[in-house]
C-alpha cells in the first residue's frame, strides 16, 4: 500500500511503503482511465453520426444543397482524438511518477538501512575504547563524586532524587533535538542496529552482515537475557527489566488526572464510539489503565479495550504494569529469539493484566475485540492483534512502539506515529504491509515549551484522529465503518480495571 496526502499535515501510508503522495497519484490515473472511456464513447458516437451524414451528405434535394454540419462532426470527432492521445501520455506519465517516487524511497530507506548498520558497527567499535579514555579523564571527578555519594547514603540520604532531577532538566534542556524529525529517525534506525552497536563492541568480524538479521525485538529480548543472566549466576539487578505475575480489580472510583474530567463510573453505559477521536477520548486517564466495554449485537459479545500509556519510566519493576518492564517485554515478544531465552521473566505484565481484566470483564474465547492503546497501550494492543489465540478485528496505535509486531492481515490495525516522536521510534521500522501508519508533525515549527516529548502526549495524538475523522482517505473511511458494524450503533457497558504485580514474586 502507498501513502496518500490527505492534507498538509495528515499522510496515511502502508507499512514499509513511502511517504510521497503515491496513491494520490494512482487515484488520478483511476479519474483518468474513467475519462478516457467516456471521450472513447464520444469519439465512437461522433464517428458513427458522422459516417451517415457522409452516406447522405452528396444525395440530391428538392431544394438543393442544404448546409451539412459533416465537417463540424469532424472537427469534433479530431477534438476527441486528440483528447484520447493527450489522456494516454498524462496516465502514462503519472504512473511513471508513482514507481519513480517509491523506487526513490526505497533507495533512500535502503541507504539508511545501509548507514545505521554501518555507523553501529563503528560506533561500537570505537565506544570501549573511548570509554576507556574517558574514564582515566574523569578519575579527577568521578571520585570525590562516588565518594560524596557514599557519604550521603552513609547519612540515610537518597541522591536518587537528585540524580533523575538532573537528568530531567538535561532533557528539558536537549528537548530540541529530541523532538527533531531527523533525530527521531535517527533512533528509529539505531533502534534497528543496536545490535551491530553490541556486535561491533566486541570486535566480531562483518557485524553489518551478522546483526542484519536482527532487529529492534531480537535486541530487547538479549537486553532481558542478559538482564536475567547476571542475575542467574549471583550479580544482583535487583528488579531492573524483572517481571512478575499481575492481578487486575475493577476500580469503581478514582481521579482522573484531567482534574476538570471526572472519571466515569465502573458499569456505566456508554454510546458507541464515533470515530477515531472518540477512541482516544475513552482511554483511561486515571486511576485505571484499562477500560472495556461490552457491545451485544444479535446475541453475540463484542469488546473495546482501552490501553493507558506508561506511567512509570524506571527501569525497576514495581506494583505499576504500565512501564518500562512491560514495554521492553511487549517489545521483545515480537521475536521468535524470545521463546528461546532461559533466562529473566517470559512476558510483559501490562499485557497479562489486560487479558486478565477482559477475562474478569465477561470476555470469552473467540469473542471479536478491538483494541486502542497510546504509548504502551499501543503495544499491548499491537501485541493482543498479534496473538492468533484472540479474534482481535481491529487495532489502533496512538505512539506505541509497535513497528516489529506482526499484525495478521485479518486485522484492520492503524498505527498514529508522530513525526517528531521518539517513542514510536524506539520501536524500529517496518511495519507489516497490512499496518495502515498515519504520520504528522506535531511542531512544525519547533517547541519552546516544558514538556520533554510534546509529540508524544495523548492530547496530540487526539488532535490527530480528528483529522482522521475529517479524512476521506479510504483506510480512514473503511476503519470507521468498520467500528459502526462493530457496534452496530449499540449502546455498551464499561468497566474500568487497574492491573498491579504481586509483590514478592518473580515471573
Amino acid at each position: 500500500m502507498a501513502a496518500v496526502i490527505v492534507s498538509d499535515d495528515l499522510v496515511i501510508s502502508g507499512g514499509g511503503s513511502t511517504r510521497v503522495a503515491v496513491d494520490e497519484l494512482f487515484a488520478d490515473v483511476g479519474r483518468l482511465d474513467t475519462t478516457e472511456g467516456l471521450a472513447r464513447y464520444a469519439s465512437e458516437r461522433f464517428g458513427v453520426a458522422r459516417s451517415k451524414l457522409d452516406a447522405v451528405e452528396h444525395q440530391a434535394t428538392a431544394s438543393g444543397p442544404l448546409p451539412w454540419p459533416a465537417d463540424d462532426l469532424r472537427f469534433g470527432w479530431f477534438a476527441f482524438e486528440v483528447a484520447l492521445a493527450r489522456i494516454r501520455v498524462l496516465r502514462f506519465r503519472l504512473v511513471m511518477a508513482a514507481e519513480l517516487y517509491g523506487a526513490t524511497e526505497r533507495t533512500v530507506a535502503a541507504l539508511w538501512d545501509l548507514g545505521g548498520a554501518v555507523g553501529a558497527s563503528v560506533l561500537g567499535f570505537l565506544a570501549p575504547r573511548a570509554m576507556a579514555g574517558a574514564a582515566v579523564a574523569m578519575l579527577p571527578v568521578a571520585l570525590p563524586a562516588a565518594a560524596a555519594l557514599a557519604l550521603a547514603r552513609m547519612a540515610g540520604s537518597d541522591p536518587a532524587p537528585a540524580v533523575e532531577a538532573a537528568v530531567r532538566q538535561w532533557l528539558v534542556e536537549h528537548r530540541g533535538v529530541l523532538n527533531d524529525p531527523v533525530f527521531v529517525r535517527f533512533v528509529r534506525t539505531f533502534a534497528d542496529h543496536a545490535d551491530d552497536f553490541v556486535l561491533g563492541a566486541l570486535n566480531v568480524p562483518a557485524a553489518p552482515l551478522v546483526g542484519s538479521a536482527t532487529d529492534a525485538p531480537e535486541s530487547a529480548s538479549l537486553i532481558l537475557g542478559v538482564t536475567g543472566l547476571l542475575s542467574a549466576i549471583g550479580i544482583s539487578t535487583g528488579r531492573t527489566l524483572v517481571d512478575g505475575p499481575v492481578r487486575v480489580e475493577r476500580v469503581t472510583s478514582g481521579t482522573a488526572r484531567d482534574p476538570a474530567v471526572a472519571p466515569p463510573p465502573s458499569n456505566a453505559a456508554v454510546p458507541p464510539p464515533s470515530g477515531f477521536e472518540d477512541l482516544a477520548d475513552r482511554i483511561p486517564r486515571g486511576d485505571a489503565q484499562i477500560t472495556v466495554e461490552r457491545h451485544s449485537v444479535d446475541g453475540e459479545n463484542r469488546w473495546l479495550v482501552y490501553i493507558a500509556g506508561t506511567a512509570d519510566f524506571g527501569l525497576a519493576a514495581g506494583a505499576e504494569t504500565n512501564d518500562m518492564t512491560s514495554n521492553v517485554h511487549g517489545i521483545a515478544d515480537d521475536s521468535p529469539l524470545d521463546a528461546l531465552r532461559l533466562a529473566g521473566a517470559s512476558t510483559a505484565g501490562a499485557e497479562r493484566g489486560v487479558r486478565l481484566a477482559l477475562a474478569e470483564a465477561g470476555a470469552l474465547p473467540g469473542d471479536p475485540i478491538m483494541a486502542v492503546g497510546h504509548s504502551g497501550g499501543g503495544v499491548i494492543a499491537a501485541g493482543l492483534a498479534a496473538d492468533p489465540a484472540l479474534n482481535v478485528v481491529g487495532g489502533l496505535n496512538l505512539g506505541g512502539p509497535v513497528a516489529s509486531a506482526p499484525i495478521p492481515e485479518t486485522c484492520s490495525f492503524i498505527s498514529v506515529e508522530h513525526d517528531d516522536d521518539l517513542v514510536p521510534a524506539t520501536g524500529g521500522s517496518g511495519h507489516p504491509s497490512c499496518v495502515v501508519v498515519v504520520a504528522r508533525r506535531v511542531n512544525e515549527h519547533g517547541y519552546d515549551g516544558d514538556a520533554v516529548l510534546p509529540a508524544h502526549q495523548l492530547v496530540e495524538y487526539g488532535q490527530t484522529t480528528a483529522l482522521l475523522d475529517a479524512s476521506d482517505a479510504p483506510q480512514a473511511v473503511a476503519f470507521r465503518e468498520q467500528l459502526r458494524e462493530f457496534t452496530a450503533g449499540t449502546v455498551g457497558g464499561q468497566t474500568r480495571w487497574r492491573a498491579e504485580r504481586v509483590p514478592g514474586e518473580e515471573r
